[in-house]
């Protein structure tokens, strides 16, 4: 770990410790000086951020051994083919009511003057459901065609029909064109930046507008700036700042600024200045 990073991390690992009762600003025991008391917490510290460091490490040695096996394992692959061979296959397997089709393409093409050895491995898999009809397995929006989006899961990403007008959505590349996803629906003639449409930065939005988490769709919107009364964010407390030190500070806040003519008090909710 790097200096600089344990540094960043000194003050919320100050603050937790500190909850819990692990830190004392001043020492409990009489006998024991302020200057002693100060040595102790460091001491303490300093092995808590030598377990993090040595956890990394051994973490990354792992690591490397996986990648080192798996190295390992395709060059063994690669001699126990002829100099030149090529090889396609093909398997069908079924999961609940779809059904998989993989194709497994080898090629090895050797210089006779060279010796220099080419080689590629090729693994293209297609599904369809019980009525037949053929899922394509995609990675970006770009590889479906018009009129359909990547839909990203655990397992397995395919290609899906766009939705149509207050359909339910998570992103705007879901809806079918000249929709946007607004409050979770897609909706058409909507525009960018407007209320509920979603964001990933505070430019994303509209002025009099925040980009913040919207609890109901767990994932951040444009949201109208709160008026008297409501929740807000408070620039002023430090701790608040310290916990999302690792953000982006023009990303998601869980709260907004207050509108004009309003501050944010130490409660969370807005007050008239």
């Amino acid at each position: 770990m790097s200096s600089h990073l344990a540094y960043r991390m000194l003050p919320l690992l100050a603050v937790l410790l500190g909850l819990s009762g692990e830190v004392k600003a001043f020492p409990a025991d009489p006998d024991i000086t302020l200057a002693e008391s100060l040595t102790q917490g460091e001491s303490t510290l300093n092995d808590m951020f030598r377990e993090v460091e040595e956890l990394m490490k051994d973490t990354q040695h792992k690591l490397e051994e996986a990648v080192h096996q798996i190295d390992n394992e395709s060059v063994q692959d690669v001699d126990d083919f002829p100099p030149n061979y090529h090889n396609e296959s093909s398997t069908d397997s079924k999961a609940g009511n779809t059904s998989f089709h993989t194709v497994e393409k080898i090629d090895k093409v050797t210089d006779s003057e060279t010796g220099a050895t080419f080689f590629s491995k090729t693994v293209i898999t297609s599904s369809s459901s019980e009525g037949g009809e053929i899922e394509h397995e995609c990675i970006v929006n770009e590889d479906c065609g018009d009129g359909s989006y990547c839909q990203s899961g655990l397992l397995q990403s395919k290609c899906l029909p766009c939705k149509i007008q207050d359909s339910n959505c998570t992103r705007d590349e879901e809806c079918c064109e000249g929709h946007l996803c607004v409050w979770g629906q897609c909706v058409e003639r909507s525009i960018k930046g407007g209320p509920g449409t979603i964001c990933e930065y505070q430019s994303d939005c509209n002025r009099e507008l925040c980009c913040a988490f919207y609890k109901a769709l767990l994932f951040p919107v444009c949201t109208a700036l709160p008026k008297e009364g409501e929740h807000c964010h408070d620039p002023s407390n430090p701790l608040l700042d310290l916990l999302s030190w690792d953000q982006e500070p023009e990303g998601p806040r869980e709260y907004c600024p207050c509108t004009n003519g309003l501050s944010c008090q130490s409660h969370g909710n807005t007050r008239r200045q």
